[in-house]
């Protein structure tokens, strides 16, 4: 099978795969008329500026995990800040259409020179850790905030709430910046010697420098703070009167939820849905303005940078870029 048949199927399989994920998750969606119809109501009664800044976060959005993921790779690698940037933009398409976003290293790596495509991926996988590390700690401060809020709690289950997250946390950080650790974790494994040559790749996980891993930190959570506020200043335009230190705990807690639960983005948005109904109803917001939040957070931030991102898939010979050819 020639590179150009084989990069003709792909591109079928992946414009059939996300052309579903649209249709399913946009134009079928349970409530798109009320959402519609509150969008259209909101738009000709009150200010854009909300919305139109939050338009104007997104490149910032994914220009803080462009240069997260630039840092990292920079280790092994040094590219461009454009280049790594449509890399990401693909590896959002890709994520659209596999479960826990695990479509984000494949898609990132064709934009990479053959050689550094693992390093891609291994930097890639620490990026993420450091973002899981600052969605669980907002996530853990907002969640205690909401139920110390809503909640009578005893002094006992404080106590333990505070030990619990304050050793999951603190372990995490611990893993993060001593990653060898993982390393030698991984050689004790049942069966090493027959697995390890799979494994190889992650010896390159001991050559980050602490200063690298502590910039892609500070990267996380800068992005993490950026769309927060992002849903903030939609859950105002769609007209959830509450404060900002509310909307933290809120929203912090509904990422705090939605990052348990290991599903694809197009199913991430059902439970980010149901668990902002549930939480945002704490504050008797109004439901159709939680879910229009919700839904324009995911549309605005995912599909819209998705579209470009296929826009430079369908535009590359994947087949050919990744070596296809030279086997």
């Amino acid at each position: 099978m020639t590179s150009r048949l084989l990069d003709f199927i792909i591109k079928i399989i992946l414009l059939i795969a996300v052309g579903l994920v649209f249709y399913y998750q946009i134009f079928a969606k349970a409530n798109i008329d009320e959402i519609a119809g509150l969008f259209l109501e909101r738009f000709k009664s009150s200010s854009p500026v909300p919305l139109i800044l939050v338009l104007l976060l997104v490149p910032l959005n994914w220009g803080l995990e462009t240069m997260k993921w630039q840092s990292l790779l920079k280790t092994f690698y040094e590219t461009s800040f454009f280049q790594t940037y449509k890399a990401v933009l693909a590896g959002i398409t890709v994520s659209l259409i596999t479960p826990n976003r695990v479509g984000e290293y494949g898609g990132r790596v064709v934009f990479l020179p053959d050689g550094y495509r693992w390093h891609g991926t291994v930097s890639t996988l620490v990026g993420s850790f450091a973002q899981l590390i600052a969605l669980l700690s907002f996530g853990l401060i907002a969640l205690f905030g909401l139920t110390l809020r809503q909640f009578e709690i005893t002094n006992f289950i404080l106590a333990v709430y505070f030990m619990l997250s304050g050793l999951l946390i603190t372990l995490l950080f611990l893993l993060y910046f001593n990653l060898p650790i993982v390393v030698k974790a991984v050689r004790k494994l049942p069966y090493w010697n027959k697995w390890k040559k799979y494994f190889a790749p992650l010896k390159a996980i001991q050559k980050f420098p602490s200063s690298r891993l502590r910039t892609a930190l500070i990267f996380a959570c800068l992005r993490y703070l950026l769309y927060f506020f992002q849903y903030y200043l939609l859950a105002t335009y769609f007209g959830i009167e509450i404060g900002l230190f509310q909307s933290f705990l809120v929203i912090g807690t509904i990422f705090l939820v939605q990052t348990s639960i290991p599903l694809p983005p197009i199913w991430s948005l059902l439970i980010r849905g149901q668990a902002a109904l549930y939480f945002w109803g704490y504050f008797e917001a109004n439901p159709i303005a939680i879910l229009a939040s919700t839904f324009a957070l995911w549309v605005i931030n995912l599909i819209l940078p998705s579209l470009l991102g296929l826009v430079l898939l369908l535009t590359t010979n994947i087949p050919k870029t990744m070596g296809y050819e030279k086997k």
